[in-house]
């Protein structure tokens, strides 16, 4: 109770000061905490203009304490956005780097062994019904193309790549 009027920078009487103990008593025996009148004081002497009395507290003890709730929730909205920030950039630069290490393992194949992909996929593509005249026959060759250049990537056993 002194506390909070030294923060205030009055001083209060013995009278006032016996007053203002019962009602920390009181607001205590009512289930708040030390920490919560400590807090609901710093509060009340921060936020509410003209504050002169201990004896305020027990009418905004629930208008500190929601701010402190609010305060905490978004401090912890804040940190949980942070984290999952960091997990999206982390993903992303591990994306990068892996389509990266792909497009290095493509540029090194040699021209027959992509020629060999390509009648594969042809292949494949017959198998399923496809025709060269198909609409969109290009465009399914290429997709197939580049899906066994990724499985023969896995395969070769990139660092940190794992076949599916």
């Amino acid at each position: 109770v002194a506390d909070f009027y030294t923060r205030l920078g009055t001083k209060a009487s013995s009278q006032k000061l016996a007053r203002d103990a019962a009602v920390a008593a009181q607001l205590l025996a009512d289930g708040f905490s030390l920490e919560d009148l400590t807090f609901a004081m710093e509060w009340a002497v921060q936020h509410v203009p003209g504050v002169t009395s201990f004896g305020l507290l027990p009418h905004i003890m629930h208008h500190a304490l929601k701010a402190r709730h609010n305060a905490q929730h978004a401090e912890d909205a804040k940190r949980a956005a942070k984290a999952q920030l960091q997990t999206h950039l982390r993903q992303q630069q591990e994306e990068q780097a892996r389509a990266q290490r792909l497009e290095a393992f493509r540029a090194a194949l040699a021209a027959e062994a992509i020629e060999t992909f390509r009648c594969q996929a042809v292949e494949a593509l017959a198998h399923e019904g496809y025709h060269e005249r198909a609409l969109g026959y290009s465009m399914l060759l290429k997709i197939r193309l580049e899906d066994l250049i990724e499985q023969a990537f896995l395969r070769a056993g990139a660092p940190g790549e794992q076949a599916t």
